[in-house]
């Protein structure tokens, strides 16, 4: 046991790196409070009743996804080569980086939520005469932590683990299931207008799950993450180290 905390102290410095995407995602926040700014003193002026929302805490949880995502997949093979060579064993790498990778995205929402109180404090002085609209309450529910920093350690796992076994092919994947998403939306938008009977499906097999306990639907999530964890463990036991 105490070998294994080591190990994950010792991964965890290796990937403290990765903290510079809470950061820049924090600047994309600010950038997106100027916007908020001056849309709502400029563009909404001459409005009877202005509006404004927390739009640098939107801009920051969407750069902290997306930074996320490409940083944790590009560095998984680079950890695994190192400390494979090190001398790590392929368990002890996996164990290790995957609970590194939960405290890297619990620090970085921990930064989301400690921004979005700054800018509704800030808001609250600077748009005084605008009708405030929370959008982000949703933020704070703690099976929405629970889900955004499991969900983005699994799905850095799972990319990185593919993105170790295909290289750079991985990428010609994602820019065809992008360029497929683009070619589908319009016909998931038509088909959400005629009350098509899989779309209808899906819309309550959403609301069914939120309709379910707080408890089950945190452990639906952690079994639903068991499996791609056990996917990309699978996949990285076998891989040799490249350099």
């Amino acid at each position: 046991m105490g070998k294994q905390i080591k190990n994950i102290k010792d991964t965890w410095c290796c990937l403290r790196e990765e903290l510079f995407v809470p950061i820049v995602s924090i600047a994309f926040g600010m950038l997106g409070s100027l916007l908020m700014l001056f849309i709502e003193k400029v563009g909404m002026a001459n409005e009877e009743k202005p509006e404004w929302f927390l739009l640098g805490t939107v801009m920051a949880l969407v750069g902290c996804v997306m930074l996320g995502i490409i940083t944790g997949m590009i560095s998984y093979g680079q950890s695994f080569n190192m400390m494979v060579t090190m001398g790590r064993t392929r368990k002890e790498f996996y164990i290790a980086n995957f609970v590194s990778s939960i405290i890297n995205h619990l620090l970085g929402m921990a930064a989301i939520l400690v921004f979005a109180v700054l800018e509704r404090g800030f808001g609250g002085l600077v748009y005084r005469e605008a009708e405030y609209k929370a959008i982000e309450g949703f933020l704070f529910d703690w099976r929405v932590i629970i889900a955004y920093v499991l969900g983005m350690a699994v799905l850095r796992t799972i990319l990185g683990a593919l993105f170790l076994k295909f290289g750079n092919k991985l990428m010609w994947v994602f820019w065809g299931i992008w360029m497929l998403v683009g070619v589908m939306i319009k016909g998931i938008s038509k088909a959400m207008e005629n009350k098509n009977a899989v779309m209808l499906w899906l819309l309550e097999a959403g609301k069914g799950f939120l309709n379910l306990a707080k408890v089950l639907q945190v452990l639906i999530m952690l079994a639903v993450s068991a499996v791609f964890v056990l996917f990309a463990w699978l996949i990285t036991r076998k891989r040799a180290v490249t350099v």
